[in-house]
């Protein structure tokens, strides 16, 4: 027998949940809280009236506010609220929408499948055909356009990071009148949409800010919501950082960077590097332009001939000999989608391995030292090192975000050799290995060991002062499990005992390096040290580069700063000034520009 239906019955379902809807609309946090059971601190509840109540909202933040933990709740809202509505969410990287943004929602979702419903993946909810939220990370802006339902809501999420032609599609998007759009990030770019809505075009943007201060637990001094920033986090990054850094600036006040003119190398290219994202170069502070002729680029190239007896002569960090040398720290940020999964990694020796590392061979062993082990090493030598990801900064803000303050670190093996990242199977497209060694000179420094294979980082081991024989036995250890092509130590002070060690136990390619020295092109820089430094600003503005998500090493490299002497030469701040900034030694800088100096012996590509 059919069901007879009630029309009267019908239409009083469809008027009780039309309004339902409405008091949801009117109330997001009401929603939230009362039928998601979720808890919201005072930052999240304007997050989420904001999105009520105005076109466009824009939020700048510290680390570990929660805001993606309130943008995933306002998908929700969204959804639940209106009608046929949809939700399109994106980020610079396919890892940031799934693992961050996207992450917070499953979790939302879950416990309220009830009154949710609809089907969810790892990037989409599905309520109906045209009832549903979707996660997009691509670099092709024709993926946002064609979205012009009525209720529709675009969140950005660090979008600091998302490409100008993303934003423009978005824009053409929001044609109708319940059209929204939210921005959140820390302000890492000092140029861009995200930036001008706080700027040029604030009138556009209903706009927030976050400072870690503002958070509960950092207001409080206790831990009132567990996930939240902590204030030992942001008492840490004081001293690792210091409070006038453009790290600290960003990730704790969140406050555009300062970075003046005399920036070697623009925060928002280092964030890029990291996730390695190319840069196209648009000047807006001084350029300096080097030597066109081609004269003057023979005196940059310099000879064929290798390093020798600590010289730091042959070097350049350049990859390009056509290039010009500009100097230009502010370059506009233009972004592609991740490459793949990568391994990076960074690196604390443990005490009690020192022994095993610092071992001497007997003089007349051709163990692996020289890169070409015994037949009786092979088996040692040929296994894979086991890899430990740290796990990045970069939008992992959700609600339990930078709680530590140290960046995650690679344990050795023990005393074990461990072979070459990649083993046999490395494609020769990688490029060769290569490690750079900042070799610590005073108590509070730190020695710092580079390896990277091509444009990529593959190891940051950063261990305490040691003596010339400890420190060469971390050298010794690290070339045995990579097998480099070259190795350059700094060999100012303690380093030329490093120097001196390896090369007496027969490491092969190992050259000194005297940042002190004469530049090669003398004319442009005041010595080596700032044009190296500049051939690595070159590869950061060129999106050569790929570094990992080392706090420290990116407060380093965004605190550098350069000016000119009286003869018009590019210097670089020297280190005793950054101390009197506060600013900590920068070692593992040191490190990466070293392991990124081209060594120009017979044999070997000149620019790599």
């Amino acid at each position: 027998m059919a069901t007879r239906v009630v029309p009267e019955l019908t239409d009083a379902v469809t008027d009780s949940a039309k309004s339902q809807r409405e008091n949801w609309a009117a109330d997001p946090v009401g929603f939230v809280r009362g039928c998601l059971g979720a808890s919201l601190w005072d930052g999240q509840v304007e997050i989420l009236e904001a999105v009520r109540d105005h076109v466009r909202v824009a939020v700048r933040s510290c680390n570990g506010s929660g805001k993606s933990y309130a943008a995933a709740h306002v998908v929700l809202w969204w959804l639940m609220a209106f009608p046929e509505s949809m939700v399109i969410t994106t980020a610079p990287t396919e890892r940031q929408v799934r693992e961050v943004l996207w992450r917070e929602v499953r979790r939302a979702y879950r416990g309220n499948e009830e009154l949710i419903e609809g089907k969810l993946t790892r990037t989409t909810l599905e309520l109906g055909d045209k009832h549903y939220a979707h996660g997009i990370s691509t670099n092709e802006a024709e993926r946002f356009q064609g979205f012009h339902e009525g209720n529709i809501l675009f969140v950005v999420d660090e979008a600091s990071g998302v490409r100008e032609d993303i934003f423009e599609a978005i824009e053409g998007s929001m044609t109708s009148a319940g059209a929204r759009l939210l921005l959140l990030g820390n302000p890492t770019a000092l140029g861009g949409t995200f930036y001008e809505a706080f700027h040029r075009r604030r009138e556009l943007w209903h706009t927030m800010h976050i400072s870690a201060f503002d958070t509960p637990n950092v207001a409080s001094g206790e831990i009132e919501i567990p996930g939240l920033v902590s204030p030992q986090w942001v008492s840490d990054a004081a001293l690792n950082w210091g409070e006038d850094s453009p790290m600290y600036q960003v990730r704790v006040l969140g406050e555009f960077p300062s970075e003046g003119e005399d920036s070697l190398i623009a925060l928002r290219l280092i964030e890029a590097a990291v996730l390695g994202v190319p840069q196209e170069a648009e000047s807006h502070a001084a350029v300096l332009r080097g030597p066109q002729d081609a004269e003057s680029q023979a005196a940059v190239l310099g000879d064929s001939q290798g390093v020798i007896s600590g010289s730091s002569r042959g070097l350049s960090i350049d990859p390009d000999p056509g290039a010009s040398s500009i100097l230009n720290p502010s370059s506009a940020l233009n972004t592609r989608p991740e490459p793949g999964s990568q391994a990076v990694l960074s690196g604390r020796h443990e005490p009690e391995s020192q022994a095993a590392l610092s071992t001497r061979p007997e003089p007349g062993s051709q163990a692996a030292l020289s890169g070409r082990p015994e037949p009786e090493s092979q088996a040692a030598l040929s296994g894979r090192p086991t890899l430990r990801l740290s796990k990045g900064g970069h939008g992992d803000d959700a609600q339990n975000p930078a709680t530590n303050s140290k960046p995650a670190l690679r344990e050795p093996q023990g005393g074990k050799d461990q072979g070459p990242v990649n083993g046999g199977d490395r494609k020769p497209e990688d490029g060769p290995i290569e490690i750079g060694v900042d070799v610590a000179r005073f108590g509070s420094d730190r020695s710092v060991l580079c390896v990277r294979q091509g444009e990529r980082v593959l190891s940051l081991d950063v261990f305490g002062r040691q003596d010339t024989m400890a420190t060469a036995g971390r050298v010794v250890e690290a070339v045995r499990r990579y097998r480099p092509v070259a190795v350059r130590v700094d060999a100012i002070g303690i380093g030329a005992g490093v120097v001196d060690r390896l090369r007496e136990l027969g490491v092969a390619g190992v050259s000194g390096v005297n940042v002190s020295e004469r530049a090669r092109n003398p004319e442009q820089f005041l010595n080596l040290r700032a044009e190296l430094f500049d051939g690595l600003r070159q590869r950061f503005q060129e999106g050569r580069i790929q570094i990992p998500d080392d706090p420290d090493l990116i407060a380093e490299l965004s605190s550098l700063r350069y000016s000119f002497s009286s003869s018009g030469q590019v210097k670089l701040e020297s280190k005793d000034q950054l101390r009197s900034r506060g600013m900590p030694s920068p070692d593992r800088a040191d490190a990466l520009m070293l392991a990124f100096a081209t060594d120009r012996r017979p044999g070997f590509k000149a620019w790599a």
